[in-house]
């Protein structure tokens, strides 16, 4: 026989599982995210060069030009301004 005590133990039990199982499923919420700051960089951007299909050299002067762009872009992240390779 079931006495009243019994089923308040019950209730409080199934209660209080019900509380902390149920909140213990929340994802961290203290996560660190990394924020990117935009930074200010004195830099002289070359002249972009002219891209003709017909010239091979002007594909080789387009490379050229964005591995220098990348170099400084580097350089304004690392603080060090690279001015040409």
């Amino acid at each position: 026989m079931v006495t009243i005590p019994n089923k308040l133990f019950f209730f409080f039990l199934l209660s209080y599982l019900i509380l902390f199982v149920g909140c213990s499923a929340k994802s961290s919420q203290g996560a660190i995210q990394e924020a990117y700051m935009p930074i200010k960089c004195d830099v002289t951007i070359p002249d972009k060069p002219v891209f003709d299909p017909l010239n091979p050299e002007s594909l080789k002067d387009l490379i050229i030009y964005c591995i220098r762009i990348e170099d400084l872009l580097k350089g304004c992240v690392n603080g060090q301004f690279k001015q040409g390779r």
